[in-house]
């Protein structure tokens, strides 16, 4: 019989935060649609990142309602844009546990911790392909292995740091801004900056589930195959 982790929720938000120490790394070069650059050398602070993505019964005892197309509370809430997330999650679950510093990760850190970094030293992956393994069918959820929808949270292997899903099931949100002006516009009206978005997700290719593949989107957006992880960065 298959055992479904406790679903991630407002009691347990905060056993769930692991603490990942700061230090060096090198980030992967960067390949996704329309975008590449080199890898970079990047140090960052310690913070602290949720060991799976948001679920549906977290963002419903936040917010009073569940926007997702697949409902089903152990599965990670998608069909939420980064302006929804910003100006209205965050701030109210803010208020409800009365803890300010939740916010979305950096792409710097979502990077770090797929990586299992954890050490104030400069680090390396390991030659790992996706977060945690080699294998993606032992850590992610793609569009090979998904039967078409996402699934609940935690149900594939962590990485070393005990974070799941990093490398499928929803894509998710970063806080990080990328502007695009030299890029080609098919919509004049949205504007030339968009969000990075991390990490495979059910809908997508293998390769699009490794650590080095990133997508960036409106922030109005919303699809059922994006979600997000939360992440904060003081102590309490």
């Amino acid at each position: 019989m298959l055992h479904l982790p406790e679903t991630l929720c407002l009691a347990n938000l905060e056993e769930n935060m692991i603490h990942i120490l700061g230090g060096t790394f090198i980030m992967v070069g960067k390949k996704s649609f329309g975008d590449s650059r080199p890898g970079k050398l990047v140090s960052l602070g310690m913070f602290y990142m949720c060991r799976f993505p948001v679920s549906q019964r977290l963002w419903e005892e936040v917010m009073g309602e569940n926007p997702s197309w697949f409902q089903d509370p152990q599965r990670p809430v998608e069909k939420i844009s980064w302006d929804l997330i910003n100006t209205q999650f965050l701030p109210a679950l803010r208020e409800k546990t009365g803890i300010e510093e939740y916010c979305l990760p950096t792409e710097t850190q979502w990077e770090y911790a797929a990586c299992g970094g954890q050490k104030g030293t400069l680090i390396k992956r390991k030659g790992l392909v996706f977060s945690g393994s080699d294998e993606v069918n032992e850590v992610g959820w793609y569009s090979q292995n998904t039967f078409e929808e996402p699934q609940a949270i935690g149900l594939k292997r962590p990485n070393s740091l005990g974070l799941y899903d990093m490398s499928g099931n929803v894509s998710e949100w970063c806080q990080d801004v990328v502007q695009i002006s030299n890029r080609r516009i098919l919509d004049p009206m949205e504007g030339d900056q968009r969000y990075v978005v991390q990490g495979g997700s059910w809908v997508r290719e293998k390769d699009n589930s490794a650590i080095g593949f990133r997508l960036f989107n409106n922030s109005q957006l919303i699809n059922y195959n994006i979600g997000f992880r939360l992440c904060r960065t003081s102590l309490l």
